[in-house]
C-alpha cells in the first residue's frame, strides 16, 4: 500500500500524532510526504490556486494508492483514492458566514466540493460524523469516526515547582477553573463569564482563567485573561485547575476539555454535541442551557475534594482509550476498505 499524506497545508499536533502512530504500527506502508516547495518564493496570493493545479500532477507522478489529507484541503482534482480528516466544522459551516472577498468565497466552495468527492471523510467523533453526513449530503458509509491519537505532551503534572512557576507567571494565586480555546461565537464565552460571575458572588476566592485569544480587558478581579499558552504551560495549567469549564454550544470535537481530561482534570460542560461521547463519565455534564445547574455544579466541584479526586481518576483512565495504537488501527482499517472499493473520485 502506497500512502501519500499532504503536509502542504496546516497539520495540527493531533494529526501529526496520528501519522506517527500509523507508520510506527504499520512499517510496511510505503509513505510519501507531499511537502511545500521551499524554493518557491512567489507571492502567497492565490497560492491555494497554484496548489490546486500542481498537486494532482504530483499525486499522479508518485503512483499513490491513497492520498490522505489531514486537513480539509483536498485538491478538487483527485487522481487516486482519497481520505480527508476534518476535526471541526469551522471551515465548512461557521467560517463562511464571515468570509469576505471573491477569492475566499471561491476557495471555500472548491474546498467543500473536493471534500464531498473523497472516498472517505474521517472525523474524531460519531456525533460529528453524523452531522457531516447530513451537511454534505454524503452517504453515511463514506463518513467515518476514529478515536483521536492523544498528544504525548498532554499528561498530569505533579511537580509542585512547575505548577507554581506557571501559576505565578500567569498571575494565579488562588484556586481556579480554566477555559482554553478560541473565541468564536459558538464558544459562548459571554455565557461562561455570566455563569462564573454568578458563581463567584458566593465563592469570591476562586478565579476563572481564560487561556485563549480573548481581549485582555476581560480580566477582572475574578477573571484572568491569560492569552494563549505554549503546550508545556497549558499542560501545567490544566493539571492545577479545579476543573475545565466550557459553555460551548457546539463542538465537533471538544479539544480543550479532552486535553484537560488527559491531564487528569475533569470538565464541567453542557451536555451537547460531542461532549458526552468523548468525555464519558469523566465529565460533570450539565443539562444543555441550564445555567443555574452549571453554577450548582461549579459549587459542588469547588467544595468537594473527594468528587474532584474521583473525577480525576476517571479522567486519567478514560484518556488511556485514546491511544495512538487505537487510532492507527482504525484508520488502517479505513484505508484497507477504500482499496477494496470500485469508487475513485477521478479517473487516472
Amino acid at each position: 500500500m502506497r500512502i501519500g499524506y499532504d503536509l502542504l497545508s496546516a497539520c495540527g499536533v493531533y494529526e501529526l500524532s496520528l501519522l506517527e502512530a500509523l507508520f510506527e504500527n504499520y512499517p510496511d506502508i510505503s509513505q510519501t510526504a507531499l511537502l511545500p516547495d521551499k524554493k518557491n518564493k512567489k507571492s502567497k496570493e492565490l497560492s491555494w490556486l497554484r496548489r490546486e493545479m500542481r498537486l494532482p500532477f504530483k499525486i499522479a507522478s508518485e503512483g499513490l494508492d491513497i492520498l490522505f489529507c489531514p486537513s480539509p484541503n483536498l485538491p478538487l482534482r483527485q487522481p487516486c483514492k482519497t481520505a480527508v480528516l476534518i476535526s471541526d466544522l469551522d471551515r465548512l459551516i461557521f467560517e463562511p458566514h464571515g468570509i469576505r472577498g471573491l477569492e475566499n468565497i471561491i476557495k471555500w466552495r472548491v474546498q467543500k466540493a473536493a471534500v464531498k468527492k473523497a472516498n472517505r471523510i474521517i472525523t474524531y467523533s460519531r456525533f460529528f460524523a453524523n452531522h457531516l453526513s447530513r451537511l454534505l449530503n454524503a452517504d453515511g458509509k463514506r463518513v467515518a469516526a476514529i478515536p483521536i491519537a492523544a498528544s504525548k505532551d498532554m499528561f498530569p503534572v505533579y511537580d509542585n515547582e512547575e505548577l507554581s512557576r506557571v501559576k505565578k507567571e500567569t498571575g494565579i494565586n488562588t484556586p481556579y477553573f480554566i477555559f482554553a480555546g478560541g473565541s468564536s461565537k459558538r464558544k459562548s464565552i459571554k455565557d461562561l463569564i455570566e455563569i462564573f460571575n454568578t458563581f463567584s458572588s458566593s465563592d469570591p476566592g476562586i478565579r476563572l482563567v481564560l487561556a485563549s485569544d480573548l481581549p485582555k480587558d476581560l480580566s477582572s478581579q475574578n477573571i484572568i485573561s491569560a492569552g494563549f499558552k505554549n503546550r508545556d504551560d497549558l499542560c501545567a495549567l490544566y493539571s492545577g485547575a479545579l476543573a475545565y469549564v466550557s459553555a460551548s454550544s457546539y463542538e465537533g470535537f471538544p479539544f480543550g476539555a479532552f486535553e484537560s481530561m488527559c491531564c487528569g482534570t475533569p470538565a464541567v460542560v453542557f451536555d451537547n454535541s460531542s461532549f458526552g461521547e468523548i468525555l464519558g463519565n469523566s465529565a460533570l455534564l450539565v443539562r444543555n442551557g441550564d445555567k443555574a445547574g452549571f453554577v450548582k455544579t461549579l459549587r459542588q466541584t469547588a467544595a468537594d475534594p473527594q468528587l474532584r479526586l474521583r473525577q480525576k481518576a476517571l479522567s486519567i483512565e478514560r484518556s488511556k482509550s485514546f491511544s495512538g495504537n487505537n487510532s492507527a488501527s482504525a484508520i488502517m482499517k479505513i484505508f484497507n476498505d477504500i482499496l477494496k472499493e470500485s469508487y475513485s473520485p477521478d479517473e487516472k
